[in-house]
């Protein structure tokens, strides 16, 4: 437990930890069905990328576990996307230098 969960137990309702205890497992189940459906991956990316980062900011040490399972994510996107997110990457560091 983090220091951030001993503060949200305190704070959060007990229905908040039922409803992210229910929004998890149904990630998990519905995971597969929303990466391999084209319509269903930016669904997927925001549940699954607010859920990795719920589980490194509340249980201590996941961080690495969570970004790793967020660099997967990656396999799921198509070339175009990558082809536009590599170039506006390259622009922000030519902006950099």
């Amino acid at each position: 437990m983090t220091d951030l969960t001993a503060w949200l137990l305190s704070v959060f309702p007990k229905e908040g930890w039922t409803f992210m205890q229910y929004s998890a497992l149904s990630f998990e189940l519905l995971s597969p069905l929303l990466f391999m459906i084209k319509r269903l991956r930016p669904i997927g990316f925001v549940w699954g990328g607010l859920f990795q980062i719920i589980v490194a900011l509340t249980m201590h040490m996941l961080i690495y576990f969570s970004l790793q399972m967020m660099c997967f994510y990656l396999l799921f996107l198509d070339d175009e996307t990558l082809h536009k997110m590599r170039s506006s990457i390259l622009k922000v560091v030519k902006e950099i230098k």
